[in-house]
């Protein structure tokens, strides 16, 4: 009996010692002595019969917690908040009720989620976006890590599932330092959780591009897919889908482009490209026949005036202007290269320069009506600005066709002044 009594009192001591040991780390904490409560903290955890201490493992944690909250203290540990989300996981892995954590609602742990969260900010703000990725990788995992351990629900408080702006957060962080498939990882369990937003398309749109541009077709491919059903509304993914066509024949391009248009009747920017890609396709493609081309001339035109009817801009004027030039050209070519004087030759050519003369309207036409749009706003986009020094020689050289030289040298003069 006397060795069961000694034991008992033993173990009373030792519980006694260390409930004494943590009143040191609460009262240094309380009085906002950090470095003690870390130096007191630090030695307990030097003796191995500590370590084993669930509540121990807390009070470590919050000991971090208070450290990286502090510019002068939080140097003391590699990553104070960190290493108190890593004390407090050991302390509920050794106390599976864990408390000390529930009683206080989580606190501990939202004031270090709220931290990584405001550090992720801060750093975006300031441009610096590998560490606004690593904070807001944090905040995410412990995110999840609180939903896992459901830390909230012992207390019969509802805890969200998912951070959607959260993980839109990390998803731009990672795409802005080319981990494309991680951020296609985030997106998709958004778009897979039907919690991605509308507004969220143009990056998803973006990042298609950077990741076939990687040279991750297939990723590229199926993350397109994904998108394209998902925000059914947008025309960007079938964008992305073309442009990943690049080396696909011109036929299933033009088929892929009329799917997409039957689809989106009112979508410009899939009328505009197709309309450059036609373009292309007419004149500086595949050398096409002659009766090929006719064709494709006429699809042109006709996609051309379906362009103008949802959103007539300078740059379907601009793509007018040459087209109408080079086809001017073409019969200009098969008119010379007419020799014979007899009545069917000189009927073949006057019908020519009949077709070649009506193009030339077409182009001049097309061409003053894209620089009245590029020039009605007193600034011009960088983008713009390229448009529209594209029409300048084909304006100077069309005057000089019809030997027009006062403006032919009018738009000489404003050739070399976008120079």
């Amino acid at each position: 009996m006397k060795r069961v009594i000694f034991s008992i009192a033993a173990v009373g001591i030792i519980a006694n010692a260390n409930a004494q040991s943590l009143n040191k780390v609460k009262d240094a904490l309380e009085e906002k002595n950090l470095i003690v409560a870390k130096q007191e903290i630090d030695g307990l955890m030097a003796k191995p019969e500590y370590t084993a201490k669930p509540d121990v493992w807390f009070w470590k944690g919050m000991v971090e917690s208070e450290l990286s909250k502090d510019d002068k203290t939080k140097a003391s540990c590699a990553d104070c908040k960190l290493e108190a989300v890593q004390s407090f996981k050991k302390y509920l892995d050794l106390d599976k009720k864990g408390v000390l954590m529930v009683t206080r609602f989580g606190a501990p742990m939202y004031e270090l989620y709220n931290g990584f969260l405001e550090e992720g900010n801060k750093a975006y703000t300031a441009e610096n976006v590998a560490l606004a990725y690593d904070q807001f990788n944090k905040a995410l995992e412990l995110h999840d890590y609180i939903g896992t351990v459901k830390l909230l629900e012992r207390e019969g408080i509802n805890f969200a599932a998912m951070d959607t702006m959260l993980i839109s957060n990390v998803a731009i962080c990672a795409m802005n330092s080319s981990k494309n498939l991680e951020a296609i990882a985030l997106y998709s369990k958004l778009i897979d959780n039907k919690a991605a937003t509308e507004n969220m398309a143009n990056n998803c749109g973006v990042l298609v591009s950077n990741t076939f541009i990687s040279n991750k077709k297939k990723e590229a491919q199926d993350f397109n897919n994904k998108c394209k059903n998902y925000f059914a509304n947008n025309e960007t993914f079938y964008e992305t889908e073309m442009q990943m066509m690049e080396d696909a024949d011109r036929k299933v391009v033009m088929a892929k482009y009329d799917e997409a248009i039957k689809a989106k009747p009112n979508a410009y920017r899939i009328h505009f490209n197709y309309l450059a890609e036609m373009f292309n396709y007419i004149h500086a493609g595949k050398p096409l026949s002659a009766d090929e081309k006719l064709a494709m001339q006429t699809r042109f035109d006709a996609l051309a005036q379906a362009t103008n009817a949802i959103n007539h801009t300078a740059d379907v004027d601009a793509l007018l202007c040459k087209n109408y030039y080079n086809v001017a050209l073409d019969y200009n070519e098969q008119s010379l290269k007419i020799k014979g004087t007899d009545k069917e030759s000189i009927k073949q050519k006057e019908a020519l320069t009949a077709k070649q003369n009506g193009y030339v309207e077409k182009c001049i036409q097309a061409g003053l009506s894209a620089e009245k749009l590029f020039t009605a706003s007193p600034t011009m986009a960088e983008a713009d600005k390229e448009n529209y020094k594209s029409i300048l020689p084909v304006l100077k050289s069309i005057f000089a066709f019809k030997n027009d030289a006062a403006k032919a040298a009018a738009y000489k003069k404003k050739e070399e002044e976008f120079k």
